[in-house]
Order: structure tokens, then C-alpha cells, then sequence
């Protein structure tokens, strides 16, 4: 609770104080200039913009709060909302008294998030009543509370909370309004294939309502939740309510006190929008605004230095990522939102940025240099050896060889990037057309142009590069801890496994000396591995070729190279792997269990040894 209630109650106190307020989460980038678009019509209009969690609930990952007053209903939204965890957090008894469930079970008083919290006062303030809506998860599966209420169930109970969608007084409407000039121009409704911003019409379209100062009136209807408080308040409500009386301005009126129901009555309405909502023709209301990685971004709109259209100014990774770690840090990695120079301050150094750095979450999410392993060599297939030629099984059978290398020479594996022009990679769509699409333009030279509706971005690749001709896809398998980390565990004893970077960190660290290290770009006959004294063993599976080398003559063969990296000047050294690996047999030792721990740990490298339904999203 700790990280939004500082956060929520920072916006309350700014927006009481007269400030516009944009309130974000850490996983929300800025695309394009939001202020140019809030600050004409029709987002002008709106007192605050949210995104939204649900058709009518509130995301907390991004509002905008613009021209509040300090005694209209969005200051008291913003007051009331954590002022009710503070009451609930500090005194319960009220609730305790209409639930045996919660007199027993009191964590569950605290189950309100700060979404459901400033859904629950969005819903009073388009009402103009008082009602306990974020109550619903409190009393979920406790009949007998309920039934006190006058509700059989806790989805009955919230259902009589939210407003409808007809546009009547106290309900939402999804209104159009007109643009014009250069913003008609970036607007953009439509995000389904074909791509096309405008295709619902000239206007655009914004969830709204209009929202009054609410006030009890003195009666607390057990529908609505009834009076769910202790009537004598407790040192840390007296003290979060200060917090507030001290700003000097003037606050909003109790919608408890008999004496403020005229003046809450007179208040002045303020409007609010939604953001980022789909309706079911497929039309993104808000979306031009704000709008989420699984709506957009994954089409490559996101990724602005490619050139992708300006069709939105905020973006939130949000949810509905693919399975795996890290996935919102690599989701900026990838669309070129990533800044490897912080990255590397925080863990000392250019050579010490990457996932393979850190043993586990902890150090990685807390940043702990103490804890970082550096990564002194790295073993990757050389260009050119991993194309679309290949099937996924044989892209997963390279992996498997690369890890063999990697984790008998000491070495960390570069998984290859995806092709993505790979059957595999692309959507049923594009198989079904005969491939990608055509080239575009006289002149052009990629089939990889935005949005990218024919690569299967929802859960299986992730494409990143520096331009369009260069452009490659992660596969989101190698996106795991287990496959990434040596996740040496405290209290388990020496438990080593492999470990890898991501094709985007392998892209990153090569590039990084691009200007004097050609031997850190390209292979070359120093950094190339030996696999054998004379013709290679090879195994032939379905056209492909595999080198299978021997553990102790890859070790014997390739001693020299990396006991005398120097020639590489750079702290880490890259070998190269000139022909795709099968198997190294005859693994045994410590490069044995190492090998046996990282396949356990990394679900690429079992990857067939998995359900159906584990593997079916990547």
C-alpha cells in the first residue's frame, strides 16, 4: 500500500494547492507531446482524464488532472479516496459489525486497491451520493454480510454501484467531438487491421461524465454500503484530514455534515474521460491519448525512432504481457525507451547492465553492486547462421547446442534473435497470404514497415533494432529468469546454472564500441571457436547440418583463445560460432551439472519436455 498511497496522496495535496497534476506510474513513457493535445479541445474540456481498468473503472497507472478547483468534485475524489483506507486501515469496527467474516479474517478489510478506492469515489461524484462500492472485494463470498445489504451476492452488490451507460444524468456517456487542424491529423480511433485512425469518422469519441460535489444528505442507505465508519475518528484520520486543512485553501465540504449539503448541492460540476477504451467494433476511444502495450504498442507504434506514426502521446505497458520476467523492462528495451546509461551507473559500469549480471530478483530489483557477477566472455552464433530457413524446433535444438557451448566453455550464451520473417514468427494471417506483406515504396528495402500486424507480437516476439532494414525479433522463450540469471539462491548451496543475454542486450553490447572494436562487431579468426581438429561431425535432421564436438576437445582446442582475451580490448569477450551446434557430447564435471541445472531452470531448453498448454503462448 505504502508506494500509491504516497503517490495518491502527493496528487491530492498538489491538485487542492491549484496544480495540474499528471499522475504515473514507472512503467508509463511519454510518445509524443501530451500537452499539445490536452491543451485544446476536446481534452480541454476535462477536468481528468484516466485511463481505464475496466468499461467503467479507474487504472491507476495514468491520470491527468487539469484546472481542479480545490472545492470541486475531483479534489474531493482525490481527498476521499485514501481518506477511507486511512479510516478503514485505522479503525474497523464498523465493518467488524457487519461481518463476522471480516471480525475474523481482518485482512480482508484491507483489500482495496487504490483502482477500486478512486473507482468507488469517480462513481459517488457522477452519482452526487455516497456509496462503498471498493466494500464489494471486502465482503466477496460472505453471504450472510450481504444479505444484510439486501444482495445475494458481492457482483450484485457492486452492480448497484456503478452507473449506467446510457449518457443520462449520473451515468456515463460515450460522446463524440470534433477535431480539427493538425490534431486531426494524429488522431487515432482505430488500431485493428487495416490499419486506419479514421475509419470510424471525422470525430472522435471520449467516455464521459459529468460529476457533482456528493453528499449524504444525512442518509446512509444499506444498499449503498451504509455507514461503514466509526462516527469517532482516530489520530491518523485527524492527522491525514490536517494534512489538508493546513494548504490554506479552501477544502470541500463534508458530504457527512447536515450543515454542507446546500453548498455541496451548488458546487460547480466538473467533467471527467476515460482513456483507452475498446468497444466492440473494435473503435479505441481515448486511445490517441493514452493507450496500453497490447493495444498499440506491440504494434511497433511505440517505437518512435523507427518512425512510427504520432498517433499517441502516452503509452503504459500496462498488462497482458507474455509470460516470463521482466517483461516491462524488456518491453522498453526493445521499443527504444530503455536508458542503458542508467542502467549501467546502477551497476557500475557499461560491462555490468545486463540480466546475466545479477543472481536473482532481489539484486537485480533493488540494484545491489555488491551482488553483481560479471560476464567476462560470450559465445553467440555468428550472422548470417540462424535465418528462417529453419523451424522453431531447430531454432530451439540451436539453443540447446549454444547453451552446451556456453556452459562448457564458462561462457555466457547470446540467444539468437528470432527471424522475423520465420514461419513461426509470423501470424496465421500472413501465412495464410503467402508471407509478410510486400515492400512498401519505390525505394524501400523492408518488409517490416508499421504497424506490425503480421508478426505475432501479442506473446511470442518482441521486434527491437535501430532502423527497419535492421530489425529483429526477440522470442519472448528466452524472457525468464531461469534462462537469464545464474539464480544462485540463498540457503541452497552451490546450485550454478547458465547463463544468457537477451538478442536486444547481445545487440546493445555489441554496438556499444562500434566505433574502434571491429573484432567485438564481426567474427574473426581469433574470436571464432574451433569444434573440431579436422572435418567436422556432423548430423544431418531435416536438411540442417549440426557440429557435435567433443567436451574435451572443445575445451583443448579452445584454451588459448580464452585464456588470452587482450586482443579484444573490451571486458568482455566475444566468440563466435561459425556452424550451428546440435549436442556436445561427453559434458561431465561441473560443466555437467551445470548444463543439467540451467536445462531444469530454463524452460527454453526443455522446452519440448512441457505441456501444451505451458508452451502454447510463446
Amino acid at each position: 500500500m505504502t508506494e500509491w498511497w504516497r503517490k495518491w496522496f502527493t496528487v491530492a495535496r498538489s491538485v487542492a494547492l491549484g496544480y495540474n497534476v499528471m499522475a504515473i506510474d514507472g512503467d508509463v513513457l511519454v510518445l509524443d507531446d501530451w500537452y499539445w493535445r490536452v491543451k485544446q479541445p476536446p481534452l480541454s474540456s476535462f477536468t481528468m482524464l484516466s485511463q481505464a481498468e475496466c468499461t467503467a473503472c479507474i487504472n491507476g497507472g495514468f491520470s491527468y488532472i487539469q484546472n481542479a478547483s480545490s472545492q470541486g468534485p475531483v479534489a474531493w475524489m482525490l481527498f476521499e479516496a485514501m481518506h477511507r483506507a486511512v479510516r478503514w486501515s485505522e479503525d474497523d469496527s464498523a465493518l467488524q459489525a457487519m461481518s463476522q467474516r471480516l471480525a475474523n479474517e481482518t485482512y480482508w478489510i484491507t483489500c482495496p486497491d487504490d483502482q477500486s478506492l478512486l473507482s468507488d469515489v469517480l462513481w459517488n461524484a457522477m452519482r452526487g451520493e455516497v456509496r462503498f462500492a471498493s466494500m464489494k472485494c471486502m465482503l466477496a463470498g460472505d453471504t450472510e454480510a450481504l444479505q444484510k445489504l439486501g444482495f445475494k451476492d458481492a457482483n450484485a452488490f457492486l452492480g448497484a454501484q456503478v452507473p449506467a451507460y446510457s449518457g443520462g444524468a449520473g451515468e456515463f456517456g460515450d460522446l463524440e467531438y470534433a477535431v480539427s487542424g493538425e490534431l486531426a491529423e494524429v488522431v487515432c480511433e482505430g488500431f485493428r487491421e487495416p490499419f486506419d485512425c479514421r475509419r470510424f469518422g471525422p470525430n472522435v469519441t471520449i467516455r464521459t461524465a459529468v460529476l457533482r460535489m456528493p453528499h449524504s444528505g444525512g442518509v446512509w442507505p444499506r444498499e449503498h454500503g451504509g455507514y461503514p465508519f466509526n462516527r469517532s475518528v482516530g489520530p491518523y484520520t485527524e492527522a491525514y484530514r490536517k494534512a489538508f486543512q493546513e494548504l490554506g485553501v479552501p477544502l470541500p465540504p463534508s458530504p457527512e455534515d447536515p450543515a454542507t449539503e446546500a453548498l455541496a448541492r451548488n458546487t460547480p460540476t466538473e467533467l471527467f474521460g476515460f482513456l483507452h477504451i475498446e468497444t466492440l467494433k473494435g473503435r479505441c476511444t481515448g486511445c490517441w491519448a493514452e493507450a496500453t502495450w497490447f493495444r498499440a504498442g506491440r504494434l511497433g507504434l511505440w517505437h518512435t525512432h523507427l518512425g512510427a506514426p504520432r498517433v499517441q502521446s502516452i503509452g503504459h505497458i500496462h498488462a497482458g504481457l507474455f509470460p516470463g520476467d521482466f517483461q516491462k523492462t524488456i518491453v522498453m528495451q526493445a521499443s527504444g525507451h530503455f536508458d542503458w546509461r542508467v542502467a549501467a551507473r546502477i551497476g557500475g559500469g557499461p560491462s555490468r547492465m545486463f540480466f546475466a549480471n545479477y543472481p536473482d530478483h532481489n539484486s537485480l530489483e533493488h540494484g545491489w553492486q555488491n551482488s553483481v557477477v560479471e560476464v567476462q566472455r560470450v559465445v553467440a552464433y555468428a550472422p548470417g547462421l540462424i535465418t528462417s530457413k529453419l523451424d522453431k524446433a531447430e531454432f530451439i535444438h540451436a539453443a540447446e547446442g549454444l547453451a552446451q557451448v556456453a556452459a562448457a566453455l564458462g561462457a555466457v550464451a547470446a540467444w539468437p534473435a528470432a527471424p522475423c520473417d520465420a514461419a513461426w514468427v509470423l501470424t496465421p494471417e500472413a501465412l495464410a497470404a503467402g508471407g509478410p506483406p510486400p515492400l512498401r515504396g519505390p525505394n524501400s528495402s523492408s518488409r517490416s514497415f508499421i504497424p506490425w500486424y503480421h508478426l505475432r507480437t501479442q506473446f511470442t516476439v518482441l521486434p527491437f533494432g535501430d532502423s527497419l532494414e535492421e530489425l529483429q525479433c526477440e522470442w519472448t522463450g528466452f524472457a525468464v529468469a531461469g534462462c537469464l540469471l545464474n539464480r544462485q539462491l540463498p540457503g541452497q548451496g552451490p546450485s550454478y546454472s547458465g547463463r544468457g543475454l537477451l538478442a536486444l542486450e547481445f545487440e546493445h553490447l555489441r554496438r556499444r564500441h562500434i566505433h574502434n572494436v571491429t573484432s567485438l562487431r564481426e567474427p574473426t579468426p581469433d574470436t571464432t571457436l574451433r569444434l573440431s581438429e579436422g572435418p567436422q561431425p556432423r548430423s544431418a535432421n531435416g536438411g540442417v547440418e549440426w557440429a557435435e564436438p567433443q567436451y574435451d576437445q572443445l575445451l583443448r582446442l579452445n584454451t588459448e583463445r580464452l585464456l588470452h582475451q587482450p586482443f579484444q580490448r573490451d571486458p568482455i569477450a566475444i566468440f563466435w560460432l561459425d556452424q550451428l551446434v546440435g549436442a556436445v557430447h561427453g559434458m561431465a564435471g561441473v560443466a555437467g551439472r551445470v548444463y543439467d541445472t540451467w536445462r531444469e531452470r530454463c524452460r527454453v531448453l526443455r522446452y519440448y519436455d512441457l505441456r501444451e498448454d505451458e508452451r502454447s503462448d510463446w
